[in-house]
């Protein structure tokens, strides 16, 4: 079953080859590398309530440039997850790959793993490349805790391919596209709940609906908050992020298993 898992995954990860995904790359390590010596985000516009939510705690902030760059690497997750699918279907190329010996489990699986690599690939090259960038401008590099924190971001891939491959086993590929990106600015506005909340009357019984939203939607406005990287929060993103793939994941494969691969 692993190795045909790994088989998907390389099939999937040689898409690297096409030409706008190479252009892709150069223009976020180029980027990335313009922006290494942007200030963390914090209070660089103090009237924002995103901004002052993102850096209220104590740690090691998110970097402005490593900010873009897991931006860019979410743009390229919706764009690889959601049509990767759909696009194999419309082809008949499923109906090669998925049957013997293959199962549709180990499709969906070694799809995930391609595309998340991909991410983890073109994040790497941006990161890689704002570090240098830091070193040649300032002659030093960042703080070790700096670095960790920065990378940490890279969680942020796994939940959110396994949420766009989900959207894809259930949409054609622009669908999926769109209903990927409009969760994404979604999610990013469920961190001022509790502060609607605290504005709201107390009369209004709304607010339990309004906490069940925040608590339970899954919301990528954590990977962005300022913590220290040696403690629980770190620890619990990395579960965080693997928990909400898995249930992603299991949705995908129930639909995958019930699909018929011809319509």
């Amino acid at each position: 079953m692993r190795d045909r898992i790994f088989a998907i995954a390389e099939l999937t990860f040689r898409k690297l080859k096409d030409p706008a995904f190479f252009l892709l790359f150069v223009f976020a390590a180029s980027a990335a590398y313009a922006m290494s010596e942007m200030e963390a985000l914090s209070f660089q516009k103090e009237n924002l309530i995103l901004a002052e939510l993102i850096s209220s705690g104590s740690g090691s902030p998110p970097l402005t440039s490593f900010l873009f760059i897991t931006c860019m690497t979410l743009l390229l997750a919706i764009f690889a997850g959601a049509t990767d699918i759909p696009r194999d279907i419309e082809s008949r190329m499923i109906t090669v790959l998925v049957g013997k010996p293959i199962r549709r489990v180990e499709y969906l699986l070694g799809k995930y793993l391609g595309v998340c690599l991909i991410c983890a690939t073109f994040f790497t090259v941006a990161a890689v490349s704002a570090n240098v960038g830091h070193v040649i401008k300032t002659g030093h590099l960042y703080p070790i805790a700096s670095i960790i924190r920065q990378f940490l971001l890279i969680f942020t891939i796994f939940p959110f391919v396994a949420m766009t491959v989900m959207f894809s086993c259930f949409f054609n590929d622009i669908t999926a596209m769109i209903i990927s990106s409009v969760y994404l600015i979604f999610s990013l506005f469920l961190s001022v709940i509790p502060l609607l909340v605290e504005m709201l009357p107390k009369s209004i019984s709304i607010t339990t609906y309004l906490y069940f939203i925040y608590y339970v939607v899954p919301n990528f406005l954590y990977y962005f908050l300022t913590y220290r990287i040696a403690g629980l929060v770190s620890i619990a993103l990395i579960v965080y992020s693997l928990s909400i793939a898995v249930i992603f994941l299991t949705i995908a494969s129930l639909r995958m298993n019930s699909r018929d691969m011809l319509a």
